[in-house]
């Protein structure tokens, strides 16, 4: 859907999952200016604190600043859709099968190495060698381009790997929520916004004025709670009408929300008071 992607592309991301949580995310996502969902795939990618030493350089390679580097022609498969950048766990996997000839049962050791962050030196050690040995032995490789593509490709997924298969299944949430704000904008902040209404942080309430400003911004009037008209909830009167709801009231208690409003129409407030028990 074209505005759903022109929407991530201009950084219009408040209340999409994981896309508006943060100035940098919010950032990212105008720099890539994503048209499909390997390109989401990148911004959660990028996002996560592990990738900082790459975003910069992947960014600029991206926008033909710098030019897709391979140290080696064995490298291609498993680096050509991230640019040359080792962004995700699969992409290992790939590589020591192209220049090792490792099956990926065995590849998955040396994935789960790189999640163990030094604390197993022994077994990085001992992976080290056989990889080094394999990549001559079944690659063809010359004994310092192995020791090369360790050090300068597959030492630095410790830092900045992540598992695509989890950034896919997170992107299509961001795309679904994405896809709800281009289209049904209206809707779908009133939604977010009621979802906040009964949580009281300094961060919840920060939101819900975020909320509030960009529904103001669409057009849309909201309008104060109403004793006769209001629900529980916010509710959308029209395409330019935001009712408040009893929820966004502090100190309403949730059980005389429902006998409230089963006892209306009032006509005074001494007939509110008439019509509604003094304990509720």
């Amino acid at each position: 859907d074209e505005k759903t992607y022109d929407l991530i592309g201009k950084g219009n991301t408040l209340c999409v999952f994981q896309f508006g949580t943060s100035g940098g995310t919010i950032e990212l996502c105008k720099k890539i200016k994503p048209k499909n969902m390997e390109d989401l795939a990148v911004i959660t990618t990028l996002a996560r604190p592990h990738a900082k030493k790459v975003r910069e350089p992947f960014i600029e390679t991206r926008n033909g600043k710098k030019k897709i580097k391979f140290i080696h022609k064995g490298l291609e498969r498993a680096f050509t859709k991230t640019l040359g950048f080792p962004l995700y766990e699969e992409s290992l996997l790939f590589l020591v099968q192209d220049i090792a000839k490792w099956d990926l049962h065995k590849a998955d050791g040396l994935r789960k190495m790189t999640k163990d962050k030094g604390k197993h030196p022994e077994k990085e050690k001992k992976l080290r060698e056989d990889f080094i040995h394999d990549a001559q032995i079944n690659g063809g490789l010359a004994e310092q381009m192995a020791n090369k593509i360790w050090d300068d490709v597959i030492a630095n997924f410790s830092e900045y790997s992540f598992n695509k298969s989890h950034a896919v299944l997170y992107s299509m949430t961001s795309y679904l929520t994405a896809y709800l704000k281009a289209n049904y904008p209206l809707e779908f902040l009133t939604a977010n916004l009621t979802f906040k209404s009964d949580k009281n942080t300094p961060k919840t309430d920060e939101e819900k004025v975020r909320i509030r400003d960009e529904i103001r911004n669409l057009g849309v009037k909201i309008v104060p709670p109403d004793i006769n008209t209001s629900e529980a909830t916010y509710k959308i009167i029209d395409d330019k009408t935001l009712m408040t709801g009893f929820d966004s009231m502090k100190n309403m208690g949730k059980d005389s929300v429902p006998y409230i409003i089963s006892q209306r129409p009032f006509s005074s407030f001494d007939d509110f008071l008439s019509k509604v028990g003094a304990k509720v």
